[in-house]
This record gives structure tokens, sequence and C-alpha cells, in this order.
């Protein structure tokens, strides 16, 4: 990331995501609201992925590397948990894969469609 707007906005994302973890309890038992914090957490690991890696590899090479990663990481996270063992949570539940997987399609919205746009202008 060269943009200081993207580097920025990626910040604050991960700076909301921690005050809404520690200040903010979801109320109600649909899908949003028991998974929202596994979205948020794997949309931040994407994003900071993406801010860390694109000094090194190209942004094609960064994006296919950081959603086959994150989303075989969830499947590890869920494996781990099915077989008792406490990583990143401790009960085992098909849907937080799909939570995990929706996380990483929204920091890669993030990154595709919204920051895209800083870098562009930035790059020209």
């Amino acid at each position: 990331m060269k943009s200081k707007v993207s580097v920025a906005v990626i910040v604050v994302i991960a700076v909301v995501t921690a005050l809404l973890y520690i200040y903010f309890q979801p109320v109600g038992d649909g899908f949003f609201a028991n998974h929202m914090f596994e979205m948020l957490f794997f949309a931040n690991a994407y994003l900071i992925f993406q801010l860390i890696t694109r000094r090194f590899w190209v942004v094609a090479r960064c994006r296919v590397i950081a959603v086959i990663l994150f989303v075989i990481l969830g499947f590890v996270i869920e494996i781990l948990q099915y077989q008792g063992y406490s990583f990143l949570g401790e009960t085992y539940r098909p849907l937080d894969i799909l939570a995990y997987a929706i996380g990483v399609g929204v920091g890669f919205i993030i990154d595709a469609y919204i920051l895209d746009q800083f870098e562009d202008r930035y790059n020209s």
C-alpha cells in the first residue's frame, strides 16, 4: 500500500473492530449477530496481510495468497475445534467457516473496490 489514505482506512477499520469487540454485545439469534466478530476479524486479517505483503509482491499475488490462506485458516480453526482443541474458540460450529469466508470476501471487496481508488490516485 502506497497511499496513506489506504493505510489510514485499514487502521481505522482495525481500531473500530477492536472497540466493537470490547464494548458491543450483538443482540439476537441471527447469523450476523452470532458471527459478526468472526467476519470482522477475518476482514481485518485480510487487509493487514495486504498492507504487509504488498511491499514484497504484486497486488494480484497478494490477493490470491490472502484469500487462499485465510479460507484455509478458517477450515483449520474449525477442524481443530471439532477435534476438541481450543484454538481461537472452543466450540465447533460449521457456520463459522461461512462467516470466515464472508469476512475474507468483505476484506477483498474493501481492498479491490475501495482502497484501489486511493492507490490509483497515488500512482497517477
